[in-house]
């Protein structure tokens, strides 16, 4: 069953470096290993250096409208990133800064913890077209929905149609053979979908 939440309604939290703040979407946490992975929503409104997470992943991609350039300090990369980016992937052991546009902007954030001996298989896609899913024969996977631009239907083929906007996040676990299809309102409609 597909959860609704308004990310306006989510608490945020202070950076680790206190230079923004973040709203935790979602997380897993296992026995004898901690923490494996987080989904988090930032709010960055000026230039800041990230956090640094040695041994995680991230994964980020903008929300709103604005957009911000990430680059590593050392020099060896640089990313300028808009709403309709595919999300990029770099260390957390890296020393990352940010430079944003003026009146800040919204980030989608995906921390995957780095285990050397099994990799987590994770999907996090954009979209401005139709497209549709299922869980069939994927065993049980927790899908997040992100609205960025314009609104969305979601049909499932066991329950009534809903209507998703920007502003929102839906989730579910999809364990069945249920196909979901997503279609956009407007010309210019885009979303990310995580897969975990």
């Amino acid at each position: 069953m597909w959860r609704r939440q308004c990310l306006s309604e989510i608490r945020a939290q202070p950076w680790r470096n206190g230079q923004g703040v973040t709203r935790l979407i979602a997380e897993e946490t296992t026995s004898g290993a901690g923490l494996q992975w987080r989904l988090s929503v930032a709010d960055i409104l000026n230039d800041a250096p990230f956090s640094r997470f040695p041994g995680w992943w991230r994964y980020f991609a903008i929300l709103s409208q604005g957009e911000v350039a990430l680059s590593a300090k050392d020099k060896s990369w640089f990313h300028l990133i808009k709403n309709k980016n595919s999300p990029i992937k770099f260390s957390g052991d890296e020393d990352v800064l940010s430079a944003c546009s003026a009146g800040g902007v919204q980030a989608l954030n995906l921390m995957i913890k780095d285990e050397k001996d099994k990799v987590k298989k994770i999907d996090f896609s954009f979209f401005d077209k139709q497209f549709s899913f299922s869980g069939k024969n994927k065993g049980t996977q927790r899908v997040f929905i992100f609205p960025s631009v314009g609104r969305w239907v979601l049909l499932r083929n066991d329950s009534s149609d809903m209507r998703l906007l920007p502003g929102e996040v839906w989730s579910c676990v999809v364990s069945d053979n249920s196909e979901n299809i997503l279609i956009p309102q407007e010309k210019e409609s885009s979303l990310f979908r995580i897969i975990l």
